[in-house]
Protein backbone atom coordinates (compact mmCIF):
# COMPACT_ATOMS: atom_id res chain seq x y z
CA UNK A 1 0.00 0.00 0.00
CA UNK A 2 2.76 2.13 0.95
CA UNK A 3 4.83 1.72 -2.54
CA UNK A 4 1.45 3.30 -4.23
CA UNK A 5 1.60 6.63 -2.65
CA UNK A 6 3.56 9.20 -4.18
CA UNK A 7 6.53 10.99 -2.34
CA UNK A 8 5.75 13.62 -0.18
CA UNK A 9 6.99 17.21 -0.42
CA UNK A 10 9.27 19.03 1.66
CA UNK A 11 8.70 22.22 3.06
CA UNK A 12 10.86 24.26 0.06
CA UNK A 13 8.57 22.38 -2.57
CA UNK A 14 5.26 23.47 -0.61
CA UNK A 15 6.31 26.87 -0.83
CA UNK A 16 7.87 27.20 -3.97
CA UNK A 17 4.40 24.99 -5.58
CA UNK A 18 2.35 27.90 -3.42
CA UNK A 19 4.42 30.71 -5.16
CA UNK A 20 3.76 29.18 -8.64
CA UNK A 21 0.20 29.14 -8.32
CA UNK A 22 -0.50 32.98 -7.10
CA UNK A 23 1.93 33.71 -10.01
CA UNK A 24 -0.01 31.89 -12.88
CA UNK A 25 -3.02 33.17 -14.17
CA UNK A 26 -6.07 31.27 -12.98
CA UNK A 27 -9.71 30.64 -14.36
CA UNK A 28 -10.56 30.73 -10.86
CA UNK A 29 -8.17 33.07 -8.52
CA UNK A 30 -9.96 33.31 -5.10
CA UNK A 31 -9.95 28.95 -5.85
CA UNK A 32 -6.01 29.12 -6.25
CA UNK A 33 -5.45 31.69 -3.65
CA UNK A 34 -7.13 28.89 -1.46
CA UNK A 35 -4.84 26.05 -2.54
CA UNK A 36 -1.99 28.22 -2.33
CA UNK A 37 -2.87 29.63 1.18
CA UNK A 38 -3.50 25.78 2.37
CA UNK A 39 0.26 24.38 0.89
CA UNK A 40 1.70 27.39 2.61
CA UNK A 41 -0.14 26.43 5.99
CA UNK A 42 1.14 22.93 5.36
CA UNK A 43 4.40 24.19 5.13
CA UNK A 44 4.56 26.32 8.06
CA UNK A 45 3.25 23.47 10.42
CA UNK A 46 5.54 21.15 9.30
CA UNK A 47 8.44 23.94 9.82
CA UNK A 48 7.18 24.50 13.55
CA UNK A 49 6.64 20.73 14.56
CA UNK A 50 10.98 20.32 13.10
CA UNK A 51 11.87 23.00 14.85
CA UNK A 52 9.68 21.40 18.01
CA UNK A 53 11.62 18.32 17.92
CA UNK A 54 15.36 20.19 17.14
CA UNK A 55 14.57 22.21 20.33
CA UNK A 56 13.32 19.11 22.51
CA UNK A 57 16.27 17.20 21.50
CA UNK A 58 18.22 19.90 22.52
CA UNK A 59 16.48 20.17 25.75
CA UNK A 60 16.94 16.34 26.22
CA UNK A 61 20.77 16.24 25.22
CA UNK A 62 21.11 19.38 27.18
CA UNK A 63 19.61 17.82 30.44
CA UNK A 64 21.51 14.50 29.57
CA UNK A 65 24.88 16.12 29.52
CA UNK A 66 24.25 17.71 33.20
CA UNK A 67 23.82 13.94 34.00
CA UNK A 68 26.67 12.69 32.97
CA UNK A 69 28.29 16.21 34.29
CA UNK A 70 26.72 15.70 38.03
CA UNK A 71 27.40 11.73 38.21
CA UNK A 72 30.82 12.75 37.34
CA UNK A 73 31.79 15.08 39.89
CA UNK A 74 29.58 12.67 42.40
CA UNK A 75 31.89 10.04 41.78
CA UNK A 76 35.30 12.03 42.06
CA UNK A 77 34.55 13.61 44.96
Amino acid sequence: MADCLPERLGIEQLRELARSLRARAAPDPKTAAAVAAALDSVALRRAERIARAQRLHAQLHHTDALRRMARWATTRF
